[in-house]
């Protein structure tokens, strides 16, 4: 029966959205790897004559993502400052996650932050901010990493 159930998994993953992870399965009683299987937000899976839908609400960009903002605007802001009020929305909104936002830059090595925005998700804010001050983010684990573009 696992292995039918291997089978239909491999056969039935399937989507397109933006979150994407990739995993592998192990065959408990033979130790053979089945994979990689890309798990995609709502992509199913088909395990015996059930069919689920995979949804990955858990993970911090789909949290940011539910953020909203109602408003932000900040003149001539510090890349930290920005930060650090873009983590009070996300801790309030999520106080169970324990969410961390590093900047690994120095404010003075980095452009002001000057924007109005209303509405807006989390993400989109770290996206705009990132993109304004020539940094990048990456999420790992719980934190959420933001620093230098490295140079080409």
């Amino acid at each position: 029966m696992k292995l039918y159930i291997l089978c239909a998994l491999s056969l039935s993953i399937c989507g397109s959205a933006a979150f994407a992870e990739s995993i592998s399965l192990k065959h408990e009683e033979t130790g053979k790897i089945y994979g990689p299987f890309e798990m995609v937000d709502g992509g199913t899976i088909t395990l015996g004559k059930t069919t689920f839908t995979i949804v990955k609400s858990a993970g911090i960009e789909a949290d940011l993502k539910s953020t909203i903002i109602p408003e932000l605007n900040f003149r001539d802001a510090m890349l930290t400052d920005v930060i650090s009020v873009l983590n009070t929305f996300v801790k309030k909104a999520h106080p169970e996650k324990h969410i961390n936002f590093i900047v690994t830059s120095k404010d003075a090595e980095l452009p002001t932050v000057t924007l109005s925005l209303a509405r807006i998700s989390a993400l989109d804010v770290l996206k705009f901010v990132t993109e304004l001050t020539g940094t990048q983010f990456a999420i790992k684990g719980k934190n959420v990493v933001i620093s230098p573009v490295a140079p080409k």
